[in-house]
């Protein structure tokens, strides 16, 4: 499965026209092939204007629905060209007027005009784009690193046709750190995680912001609704507020006879994040009612996560799960030490947890994510409003297992849960 798509540039083409097209475009190499079996391989002018034409079309279509990276995309059709065209100096007989197009010179204009939709496009006449963006840790490093190829397979390269302005803090520095960006008058603000988005968007009211990693973009009063965000934000959500049962269903997959389970949930007062924390909570505490299992939830605020864990040893739970939020990334290592003391079976969002020995973790598939947000930043850059482009949900999630930490535990992963994980660390 992939991410959701919004439409494509090219709107009102289908499927069946883009096959059309490279049909088209084998009827005009099978002509050069016929005539190159009888010794000649000839372009006439409007043969050659009409290859231009189609290998022009045939490219912007299959990048802008993301069929193939543009690069590849330019050396096929080169490909192509290379093995249909020919040259020849005889012009064929009869009432027919020819122009015969050197193979050089038709290859060098075919890759200037393919290049055009690639780069040129991007750079719109020149114009050099500023993107800021604004993320609380461990954020921006995970999240720059995709986003940045994104946007070169784009055709958006760094200090030729683009600047991007970062900054990162924890969330009390997040709001100076939004009016700091928007001072170099940014064409596009991207924020990582709730709380930079929220400071994003009481900064301004203009410029246009997408957000990515957001639980529930809603909840946290920064959009109308999923479908019609309104104002200037738009985004990627996470959708975590969604999952928080299924990460209860891997822990009683991987203990069957696990009956209760702490919950941490970190709350950042002043980010909107409470709502979202405690929508979770339940969704989490409900679907524990449903399987039999007792949910001891603990809410406690950013700075009181160390006593957090160290209630979870007291409350005599059989698994630990652990709600995203930064804080909480920062303590992985401390968090996964304490569960392995205590033998307890962990899941949490973000697989840097299980990196670091945790034992698992199911999330949005982040990669994915990130690189749709160099989509939706092309989009905007290129004229739409942010606030008419729907929120984008994750459709693939990744679920992955620390098999170090499984057998410290003492815990024999089924071979059913191992064939599902996308990352397993031996």
């Amino acid at each position: 499965m992939t991410m959701r798509r919004n439409p494509g540039h090219a709107a009102g083409t289908t499927a069946s026209q883009t096959g059309d097209s490279l049909r088209q475009h084998k009827s005009i190499a099978d002509s050069q092939s016929a005539a190159s079996a009888h010794g000649r391989r000839l372009l006439t002018l409007k043969e050659a204007a009409d290859y231009l034409a189609l290998s022009i079309w045939t490219v912007r279509e299959l990048v802008w629905k993301g069929r193939l990276p543009a690069v590849r995309l330019t050396r096929r059709l080169h490909l192509i060209a290379a093995t249909s065209i020919g040259s020849s100096t005889t012009p064929r007989t009869g009432s027919e007027v020819d122009v015969v197009m050197n193979r050089r010179a038709f290859l060098t204009g075919l890759g200037a005009m393919l290049a055009a939709p690639l780069d040129a496009e991007a750079q719109q006449t020149g114009k050099l784009w500023r993107i800021g963006v604004l993320a609380q840790p461990p954020g921006l490093a995970i999240f720059l690193e995709t986003f940045r190829e994104g946007l070169r397979e784009l055709g958006y390269i760094e200090n030729r046709n683009i600047v991007i302005d970062t900054r990162e803090a924890e969330f009390r520095e997040l709001p100076g750190l939004a009016n700091d960006l928007l001072r170099n008058h940014p064409d596009l603000l991207v924020t990582v995680f709730s709380a930079s988005t929220r400071a994003a968007k009481q900064a301004t009211s203009t410029t246009p912001i997408l957000f990515v990693d957001v639980a529930d973009p809603v909840a946290i009063e920064v959009v109308a609704s999923l479908a019609r965000p309104g104002g200037n934000v738009t985004g990627l959500t996470n959708n975590n507020t969604e999952v928080g049962a299924k990460r209860l269903q891997l822990l009683r997959e991987v203990n069957p006879k696990i009956s209760r389970v702490a919950v941490i949930a970190c709350c950042t007062s002043g980010t909107g994040s409470d709502r979202v924390i405690r929508s979770l909570r339940d969704q989490i505490e409900h679907a524990g009612q449903s399987i039999g299992v007792r949910i001891e939830s603990d809410m406690p605020p950013s700075a009181d996560v160390d006593a957090a864990i160290s209630r979870v040893t007291r409350s005599r739970a059989d698994a630990l799960l652990v709600t995203p939020n930064p804080s909480m990334v920062a303590r992985r290592v401390q968090i996964a030490e304490h569960a392995i003391r205590e033998k307890l079976p962990t899941i949490f969002d973000a697989e840097a947890h299980v990196t670091a020995g945790g034992l698992m973790s199911y999330s949005a598939d982040r990669p994915t994510m990130y690189r749709r947000a160099a989509a939706f930043a092309d989009k905007i850059l290129r004229g739409t409003q942010a606030g008419t482009i729907a929120i984008e949900e994750p459709t693939k999630y990744r679920l992955a297992i620390n098999m170090r930490t499984a057998k410290a535990l003492g815990l024999t992963i089924p071979p059913s849960l191992l064939l599902r994980a996308d990352q397993i660390i031996e």
